[in-house]
């Protein structure tokens, strides 16, 4: 049995690097799709999924994803599987 002959990626089809990617689009900003995220409720808690999901609709992929929330300076871990955006300090 012979398998289907598949030709070789050439260079214009190869996938665009992640950072050039995210450089390319400013807008919108880890920061601004996590505060949407709370919305109205700016004391309320969201679990990682709902950040997750966020950070998605924002265009955002992979394990990037998880960097993003756990390294964020507005949002801080209160439980497991529980944020809170972080007070503002004057």
């Amino acid at each position: 049995m012979r398998l289907p002959f598949t030709p070789a990626r050439t260079l214009s089809a190869r996938p665009q690097k992640l950072l050039e990617r995210y450089i390319e689009q400013p807008f919108p900003t880890a920061e601004q799709a996590l505060l949407c995220c709370f919305g109205m409720d700016l004391a309320g808690e969201r679990s990682y999924k709902q950040l997750q999901v966020a950070l998605l609709g924002a265009g955002f992929t992979g394990p990037l994803i998880r960097h993003l929330i756990t390294a964020s300076p507005i949002v801080f871990r209160a439980a497991r599987n529980s944020y809170h955006l972080r007070g503002f300090e004057d």
